[in-house]
């Protein structure tokens, strides 16, 4: 790929060859230990809807004026400190609604909130 299409093509190339790397990941899954890729599915795309409102959460930031790349170092890293706090708050709200966490971590956010909140 890098030969016939450049540069763009050795990006090509990797992501086909991590592709096919899943693929047969997951063959050698289903073949040795019987995995049931149906219970995974939920889960999964849960977790891209997390990951889709991380990332509308971020364009939100950078469309109301926090953009990290023409700021100084400080202010920089503090307008980072807000993306990746704002991130974690939005992924975790919305997989907390599917009850996300406590299917794969046995986590009760809820539970953890009250915790925090009433520590004395």
């Amino acid at each position: 790929f890098l030969a016939w299409i450049g540069y763009s093509g050795s990006i090509y190339s990797k992501v086909l060859t991590q592709l096919i790397m899943f693929v047969l990941n997951l063959y050698l899954l289903r073949k040795h230990f019987d995995v049931k890729f149906s219970l995974i599915l939920k889960p999964v795309f849960v977790m891209v809807l997390g990951l889709v409102g991380m990332q509308l959460s971020f364009y939100l930031l950078e469309f109301m004026g926090l953009k990290v790349i023409d700021q100084g170092r400080i202010i920089a890293t503090f307008e980072l400190a807000v993306y990746g706090i704002v991130g974690i708050l939005v992924y975790f709200a919305i997989t907390s609604l599917s009850n996300l966490p406590k299917e794969i971590l046995h986590l009760d956010i809820k539970r953890i909130i009250k915790k925090v909140t009433h520590a004395s």
